[in-house]
């Protein structure tokens, strides 16, 4: 079940898990676009406006997109969004730098289209097609997924 509401998106999975992202409904429309984490201009202001830690071909599971040269992985994603954090405290102070990030517009996280197109569906017969329906294969990239936010999760606590 999906809830949506002006400053949230609530849902749970078939097996009971919970999950609420928040969202900051301020400068939802009409933000300045952040520069990608690894453009070397990102300093300063730019910076402190906001990162963009995403890469093409990436998915949930490790398996997806190892077709693709340079795609940055999740905990690598992860990894630069708390070097992010260390960086912008050197500016603003451990305080202030929570409370930017607590107050941050998170405009999308889109994962796990390319754990079907660039896994699932890549060949005629994939090992994944093979092992899973795709029900099952969507029960299963949410449980990873659920698992590695399990572990991360401490670390926006």
């Amino acid at each position: 079940m999906i809830e949506i509401s002006a400053d949230q998106i609530s849902w749970s999975t078939k097996h009971g898990s919970e999950w609420t992202l928040h969202v900051s409904a301020k400068a939802a429309l009409g933000a300045e676009s952040v520069l990608p984490y690894l453009d070397p201009s990102i300093n300063g202001d730019a910076l402190l406006r906001g990162a963009n830690f995403a890469s093409a071909g990436v998915g949930i599971l490790n398996d997806t997109g190892v077709q693709f040269a340079n795609i940055i992985r999740i905990p690598q994603q992860f990894a630069y969004f708390e070097e992010y954090q260390r960086r912008v405290a050197q500016i603003l102070g451990e305080a202030e730098t929570e409370r930017l990030v607590e107050e941050a517009l998170v405009s999308s996280i889109t994962l796990g289209g390319n754990d079907y197109v660039n896994n699932y569906y890549l060949l005629p017969v994939s090992l994944r097609s093979v092992q899973f329906t795709v029900p099952d294969y969507t029960e299963y990239i949410v449980s990873e997924y659920e698992k590695y936010l399990r572990v991360k999760f401490l670390l926006f606590s």
